[in-house]
């Protein structure tokens, strides 16, 4: 065994494993291990559970972690360098765990129909954190953008980072370039959402004329079909967002796909068709005579293309007709969107023209179309440079609850076969919603 210049070096994130097989046969038959690890583990004297503060992960040698904290605070002698190691070590774990899991910690559920589940990798205790440790620094190397944090402060920035009303997955994507660029577009302190009032009242507006649409269209026209966007009116600023925002990047084309739900107010909010047209197809009026999509064709069918001005920059918006057959317009987008890039020289960098579909949660995570889309995206023949996908959670789908429709915790969890980063957005906070939209923007 090669002599180790610090007791503790071995102590990471690799080797856990094996340590913990280790000591596991050492507490059972000292005798079966090496003598050098039988003279190190009897060196820890009331430090003896060091090893063992660590999660369980179902080790029956392991310490629970009220135990880990019991044992925490005997015999420690201030400056220890493998507490100190190890408080490193257990910090790294925890900021880990958060990346990973965070998102089941978060605030995600506007209606308050999941549980209040606490997950036991997001509690400080499971890493040997207690009552009496979360106070103390601990070196972190810059983990977080800091050299040294207490674990009450570490803990506090994880949960408003990862456990509030957004929640982030993107630690399964396997470049570690991408994965580093969302890192730090999540946890560092320039990125924070922020919004001047003149940002809030923007935000405040476009829900008020979402909201007053779908109100003067239900009073009107009461009981004619219309899939309205009614408590999900946070769809619209976000939306708004992704356009405003690739319009700065330069993106002079937009191409839309969407369901029926919401389609009327995108059309009248979005792309700005006239609400007088709108109005006249929902009395049969054809809005452009001869057209054939104004003949017998239903409202939450129809499409249209127009061109919104960002900030001296012109964006081209045009949302594709969708059938009933809802995902079906998704290869259509792709195809519309790799088609225009052809046509502008766009094939390069693909970043003039980009796509952007909606989605019903069911009908993402039930339509095969939907990963077949997916699956052929980074393929040459069919790439496009990335499409953002808007899922409206509707915590039902048709007559459906999710329990009873999927086998996975969230709808978006096929994109995960592509290493798509995927932000579950509380609907209910409208700012957290469009500060997402943002970071699948520029991500795209």
């Amino acid at each position: 065994m090669a002599a180790l210049s610090d007791p503790a070096s071995f102590l990471t994130g690799a080797n856990s494993a094996f340590l913990e097989d280790l000591y596991g046969r050492f507490l059972a038959d000292a005798s079966s291990v090496d003598p050098e690890w039988q003279k190190f583990f009897r060196s820890l004297g009331d430090e003896s559970g060091v090893v063992a503060r660590r999660p369980s992960w179902g080790r029956p040698f392991l310490l629970e972690p009220g135990e880990a904290v019991a044992t925490r605070g005997r015999g420690r002698a201030a400056g220890d360098s493998r507490d100190a190691a190890l408080d490193s070590i257990r910090a790294r774990m925890m900021i880990r765990a958060y990346r990973v899991r965070g998102h089941l910690g978060a605030s995600l559920d506007p209606l308050g129909i999941a549980g209040g589940e606490r997950y036991q990798e997001l509690d400080p205790a499971y890493y040997g954190f207690g009552d009496g440790d979360m106070d103390r620094p601990i070196f972190l190397d810059r983990a977080l953008g800091d050299e040294f944090m207490t674990a009450r402060d570490i803990v506090a920035r994880l949960r408003e980072t990862y456990c509030g009303t957004i929640g982030y997955e993107y630690m399964h994507i396997q470049d570690p370039a991408v994965r580093n660029w969302l890192q730090v577009r999540i946890e560092d302190k320039d990125f924070r959402p922020r919004y001047a009032a003149a940002s809030k009242r923007a935000i405040l507006q476009q829900l008020t004329a979402a909201e007053s649409f779908e109100r003067f269209l239900h009073i009107k026209y009461t009981g004619t079909k219309r899939f309205g966007v009614d408590g999900a009116e946070s769809l619209m600023p976000a939306l708004e967002a992704i356009v405003d925002r690739a319009a700065q990047h330069k993106v002079d084309e937009i191409v839309l796909g969407m369901p029926h739900r919401g389609r009327l107010n995108v059309l009248a909010n979005l792309v700005k068709k006239p609400v007088t047209a709108i109005l006249a197809e929902f009395e049969g009026v054809p809005s452009v005579p001869g057209d054939v999509q104004g003949s017998g064709d239903v409202k939450y069918h129809l499409g249209t293309s127009a061109d919104r001005e960002f900030n001296g920059h012109t964006v081209h918006l045009s949302l594709t007709a969708n059938p009933s057959h809802l995902e079906a317009v998704d290869p259509v987008v792709a195809g519309k969107v790799r088609a225009k890039q052809y046509l502008r020289g766009d094939e390069a960098e693909r970043k003039r023209v980009m796509g952007l579909l909606m989605h019903g949660d069911a009908a993402f995570a039930g339509q095969g179309i939907v990963a077949e889309c997916l699956g052929l995206s980074e393929l040459r023949g069919y790439r496009t440079g990335g499409t953002v996908h808007v899922i409206v959670n509707n915590q039902i789908g048709f007559t459906t609850s999710p329990g009873y429709s999927r086998s996975s915790p969230y709808p978006s969890d096929v994109a995960k076969g592509v290493q798509a980063p995927i932000l579950h957005v509380n609907g209910d906070d409208p700012e957290a919603v469009t500060h997402a939209a943002k970071i699948a923007t520029d991500y795209r």
